[in-house]
Order: C-alpha cells, then structure tokens, then sequence
C-alpha cells in the first residue's frame, strides 16, 4: 500500500485522517504568508473525487459536520444539463460533470469572497432549481466523481480520493438503486469513470481511502 493510502477502520478514522492533513496544510500556508506571501484568504477548499458508491456522501457529511463554518457542494448538483449531453463530451474523461458551472457558481465566487448562490440540476424534471444560497463558508468540501477533473483541481487545497473493491461496489449500487439501474451503472457509468482514473492516477491524490469495507 502507498503511503498516502490507507483503509481506515471507521469514517470516523477516515475523517481523522483528513483533517490532519488539513491541519498541515493550514500550517504550511501560515508560514508561507509570514515569509510575505500575498494570500490573506481564509478559504480551504477540500475536493473528494471516487468510483461512486465509495462513501464520498457519507464522509463530506461528516466532515461539515466536523468542520466549522463549511459547506458541502454535492457534484450531483450540477449532471449534464441536456444540451450538454453529447458524444464528444461524454467522450473525453472526466467531462461528466457540469464543472464550468462549478467553477462560475460556486468556486470564483468563493475565491474572491462573494456570497455563493447556485442552482442545482434535478435529473428528474432535467431542469434547474431554485437558487440555493450558501452564504461565504470558510471550508468548501466539494464531493463526487469528478471532483478533481482538470476543470476544478487547479481549486483544490485538499485532495481525497475514496476507492471500493468492484464487487462490493456493485453490491452497494444494487441495494441503492435496485437492479434496473445497476445495469445503467454498469453499462455506462461506472466504464466513464474507470476511463477518468485511469488517467486521474493515485498519485494526484493527498489521500486514498478505501472505505468499501465500512457499513
């Protein structure tokens, strides 16, 4: 196992584990600013990219709960609104995911110390919701496949990536989603996402948590 890589026995050790890596980077982003370094914001932004149905969900939401003064941005928010839906994009890896809308909505407002206001996409009408307002957080813990696709890792402090043995993760699909959908995942999915990391290596990574042992 990698040294950034551990499967931890509970979220609550996973939650641990990250928030001693957020607590080396604050110290090392304090010393940089005494030596003279012109970044005076107090904005962390946390990405938790994996394969779905790693616990990506669970862990962000105990880490807001963890966290003070954070906000979690589900990536389920923003699927491909339906012009978006092409072949070419659906093609390149990682571009599942409406992250120039991330990056417009919610991560340049964030960076320049505006108030976030955004509208998630409901699959189920394939349309945009009311605006949802989430103020000026201090933490963003943004989490879902995708989270670190070249679009939004140039914003990211903090780099999680949870993984799950493809057996269980197909099992845990099922008793989410029942089996009509297991095959949408397995057919379409699930093949998106082992093409994005494949190329969305390990090493990207601050931390690799296997979490597909946990209830």
């Amino acid at each position: 196992m990698d040294s950034n890589s551990f499967q931890p026995s509970s979220l609550e050790e996973a939650a641990s584990l990250i928030q001693k890596q957020l607590a080396l980077f604050r110290d090392q982003k304090e010393k940089t600013n005494s030596k003279g370094a012109d970044d005076s914001s107090n904005l962390l932004i946390i990405c938790i990219d994996g394969r779905c149905a790693s616990g990506k969900t669970s862990l962000a939401s105990l880490l807001q709960s963890q966290i003070e003064n954070s906000q979690v941005i589900h990536l389920d928010d923003f699927f491909l609104q339906p012009y978006q839906r092409t072949p070419k994009r659906y093609a390149t890896p990682g571009r599942n995911v409406d992250s120039e809308r991330i990056v417009e909505e919610i991560l340049e407002p964030a960076m320049h110390g505006n108030p976030i206001v955004y509208r998630p996409f409901s699959c189920r009408s394939m349309s945009l919701q009311d605006p949802v307002s989430i103020g000026q957080p201090e933490v963003l813990i943004l989490e879902g496949s995708y989270a670190t696709n070249s679009d939004l890792d140039p914003y990211a402090d903090l780099r999680i990536l949870t993984t799950i043995d493809p057996d269980l993760q197909l099992e845990r699909i099922e008793k989410r989603n029942g089996k009509e959908k297991l095959q949408d995942f397995k057919n379409r999915w699930i093949p998106l996402e082992e093409k994005y990391f494949q190329i969305v290596g390990p090493a990207r990574f601050d931390l690799v948590l296997d979490l597909g042992h946990l209830k």
